[in-house]
């Protein structure tokens, strides 16, 4: 494989059909980090840091500094949008239906 290689990785992650195409060598390191990110930030798994910050209905958790980062964007994204973007409707959502995984 040459310098300009590019590879195609695939795998079912946070409910949908995900491909990565990266230089070689870096589609697998990249479905990695994906599937690490799926699981501090999945509300579908409870030991996930999102997890953990909604049962613990504003005591402190201990978080990865992922999702630390997120956590800033979505304020961020909240505030750009004013309020159009609401990262915080999760019981709006699960009062709509959508209380399991789509691959449950």
């Amino acid at each position: 494989m040459g310098p300009d290689t590019i590879e195609r990785a695939s795998a079912r992650l946070m409910g949908c059909d995900t491909t990565v195409m990266a230089p070689a060598g870096y589609a697998d390191p990249a479905l990695t980090r994906l599937r690490t990110l799926e699981g501090r930030w999945s509300r579908f798994r409870s030991d996930s840091d999102i997890s953990r910050l909604n049962a613990a209905a504003g005591r402190p958790v201990a978080i990865h500094r992922d999702t630390h980062v997120l956590l800033h964007r979505l304020a961020l994204a909240y505030r750009l949008t004013d309020g159009a973007f609401d990262p915080t409707l999760l019981g709006t959502i699960v009062g709509l239906g959508y209380d399991a995984s789509v691959d449950d």
